[in-house]
């Protein structure tokens, strides 16, 4: 194969075998690059080649034949920054590649959309006369990988890097006070962020799905972090919310499915809805003594966690608070606790006893739902009713005292409890135990629901031995 002498402004010189009449310009200039001695994978991105010979620069289309090039013939290559300065994606010209933007000198504010897609720009070079960055400038643009902010920017706006899907690392400066909403959402391959002990607030959805994000510290500045903040970051293994934090919103570290250990401070008072939602390698957690309500879902999901410790000062635990935590095998429901809603606990698979506190009047409905290892449950004399499917799919339990303060038992309460062999009720009903059919409960005062109770108990799977009746 010919050989093609490829000599450099800075006195290298290459030696490449061609194919004259297939090869085009453009393809040798794309084999010269790959030779090149460049070790910053950004920079080699943007990096291009001019090709000269008898001191004319040759044509990407033509094939190197076309362009009057024999064996043994000799070029010359120029490099050089596909770069351009630009205000916004008005300013851009055909590039043939990716490239590099420099911001204008004397820009001030990057309009909002201003590169938005822009998919061919690998670096961004920001001015120090430039005080903010609008909404969506940079979102879409999935090649940039480089950006650095002067400590002149003062706002970057909402969503205006969502997207860039190969951004690394990001340093923010300490001229910022505010993470804007859905600021990096989105960056796929962010490692790194630095925020600055300015920051006061970490906006809604900031960083949600940066799913290569494994560690973040968190300053002592920052009061509140915002919905999803970092939902879907399923590299993140370790996180420590400073004390400053007063709020965390609904969802901030929902699905972080590699998170292990979250250290909540004493400023939070309230475990906000889905908060830590399928983070399904979440082991352990400490609630602080300053919260008072676990709302709905916060820890649903959360398939690892063995164990939990609720503070004296929890009132509250919302549905579905911990639906789902199927490695869960105790919990303690302090005496604090009002009211627990809706499957708060459905599905904890490996729960096998738990005590319900005195200062619960209801048990809600499908509270106990799938709870497949609970063996045995007292219930205490403050209940009065206890809802449809309470206790359904509950396979292994098998005793169960109902006090005389229950004046309501629902649809299904305890269907699918096929090993239950002692039940203790009061004088309120009156039980009569029939061999073909396990045993039949009439409640005074209920008889309208009898139908509906059979369905409840699954009597034909019944193992009752002991029938009390008080």
């Amino acid at each position: 194969m010919p050989e093609l002498k490829v000599n450099s402004l800075q006195g290298n010189v290459l030696t490449l075998e061609v194919a004259m009449t297939a090869m085009t310009v453009r393809q040798l200039k794309a084999m010269i690059l790959e030779e090149h001695p460049c070790e910053d994978p950004i920079e080699r991105k943007v990096l291009k080649a001019d090709i000269l010979h008898d001191r004319c620069l040759l044509d990407d289309a033509q094939t190197l034949h076309e362009a009057g090039l024999e064996a043994e013939s000799e070029v010359s290559v120029i490099y050089s920054i596909n770069e351009m300065e630009a205000a916004s994606q008005d300013d851009i010209h055909a590039s043939g590649g990716f490239f590099q933007i420099n911001l204008s000198e004397g820009l001030t504010h990057v309009a909002a959309f201003a590169f938005r897609c822009c998919c061919e720009v690998v670096k961004v070079t920001v001015p120090t006369s430039v005080v903010d960055i609008g909404s969506s400038a940079f979102a879409g643009c999935s090649s940039l990988e480089s950006i650095t902010f002067p400590e002149t920017v003062s706002d970057i706006r909402a969503g205006a890097f969502k997207g860039c899907n190969s951004l690394k690392c990001i340093i923010i400066p300490d001229s910022v006070h505010h993470i804007s909403p859905r600021v990096f959402a989105g960056c796929g391959s962010l490692k790194s962020v630095v925020i600055p002990d300015s920051v006061t607030y970490i906006g809604d959805g900031a960083f949600a799905g940066c799913n290569s994000l494994e560690s973040i510290a968190i300053p002592g500045s920052v009061t509140c972090i915002g919905d999803g903040a970092f939902g879907g970051c399923s590299s993140l293994e370790s996180i420590i919310i400073p004390d400053s934090v007063k709020c965390l919103g609904l969802s901030a570290f929902a699905h972080c499915s590699s998170l292990e250990s979250i250290t909540m401070p004493n400023s939070v008072t309230i475990v906000e809805n889905s908060v830590f939602e399928a983070c399904s390698s979440l082991k352990g957690i400490t609630i602080p003594d300053s919260v008072i309500s676990i709302s709905p879902r916060a820890f649903v999901g959360c398939s690892s966690l063995k164990s939990i410790t609720i503070p004296n000062s929890v009132t509250y635990i919302g549905d579905g608070a911990f639906a789902g935590c199927s490695s869960l095998e105790s919990i303690t429901i302090p005496p604090s606790v009002t009211s627990i809603g809706a499957s708060a606990f459905a599905k904890c698979s490996s729960l096998d006893s738990i005590s319900i506190p005195a200062s619960i009047r209801i048990i809600e409905n499908y509270l106990f739902d799938g709870c497949s290892s609970l063996k045995s449950i007292t219930i205490p004399d403050s209940v009065t009713h206890i809802c449809p499917r309470a206790f359904v799919g509950c396979s292994s339990l098998r005793n169960i005292t109902i006090p005389d303060s229950v004046s309501y038992i629902g649809d299904a309460a305890f269907a699918g409890c096929g090993s239950l062999e002692t039940w203790i009720c009061f004088f309120w009903a009156i039980c009569l135990k029939d061999s073909a059919m396990g045993f039949i409960t009439i409640f005074r005062n209920h008889l309208r629901n009898l139908s509906k109770f059979f369905d409840s108990i699954s009597y034909a799977n019944l193992k009752l031995d002991v029938l009390t009746i008080i």
